[in-house]
């Protein structure tokens, strides 16, 4: 596992293609910032800000101080499950205070000595050590001043994650929910899939008095545009 969790940044290098994700950049630039939350470890979104000149913040800097500082505007990026460029730096403090393990921003795959800061496997995925529960925190604020969740490329596999949506989307009727994922299917019986998915769009899905779940059955490049139009 622990050989597998090093290779990530070699395996998850930058490529090309990623200007599907164009239409999160207008909404930014609409709305003046766009929070995104994503539990990738790769670039991708940062990647795509430096070529569009738009400011992607992640909300560490490239150095290990303590705290995480967000901009008023631009997409504030919150990497739930860290980064390839992560890396944890062990801090040793004076005499009367703990040592702590802080996470710094690295993006020298060759990198030794210090661990990759992501979260890896399939269960215990919210962390306490590094930034880990401050970004989940910020998750939760933005998300409840948000009225709609756009899901793109999430297996619901992540039950901190799940139960956080399932409270958001109960608590005030007017939320809804769009699902962008051409292989899930409202009346899914797949495995694959954990219960999660049926009960969201059972209670509040198609066929309801009160549809706040919406599928899609599209590709990120084509569902996207059509849930972020132009003006």
């Amino acid at each position: 596992m622990d050989a597998m969790v090093q290779a990530l940044p070699l395996v998850l290098q930058p490529t090309q293609g990623v200007e599907y994700l164009d239409p999160l950049f207008i909404l930014a630039e609409r709305q003046g910032s766009l929070t995104v939350a994503t539990l990738n470890y790769d670039r991708t979104i940062e990647m795509l800000g430096e070529l569009r000149s738009t400011s992607v913040s992640i909300g560490l800097s490239d150095s290990d101080s303590s705290g995480m500082s967000w901009p008023n505007g631009g997409i504030h990026l919150l990497k739930l499950h860290g980064s390839v460029d992560w890396r944890y730096v062990d801090q040793r403090r004076e005499v009367g205070f703990m040592p702590e393990r802080r996470v710094r921003v690295d993006p020298t795959p060759e990198t030794r000595g210090s661990a990759l800061a992501v979260v890896f496997g399939e269960r215990g995925k919210l962390r306490a050590e590094g930034p880990f529960l401050e970004i989940f925190r910020k998750f939760e604020d933005e998300l409840s001043e948000a009225n709609e969740l756009v899901v793109i490329g999430y297996s619901f596999r992540d039950e901190h994650v799940n139960e956080l949506v399932r409270r958001w989307l109960n608590a005030v009727s007017t939320r809804r929910v769009v699902v962008i994922d051409p292989y899930l299917s409202i009346q899914t019986t797949n495995p694959a899939y954990p219960s999660f998915v049926s009960q969201m769009f059972q209670s509040a899905g198609p066929g309801t008095p009160n549809q706040r779940v919406f599928l899609m059955q599209e590709p990120a490049d084509i569902g996207l545009p059509k849930v972020i139009a132009p003006d």
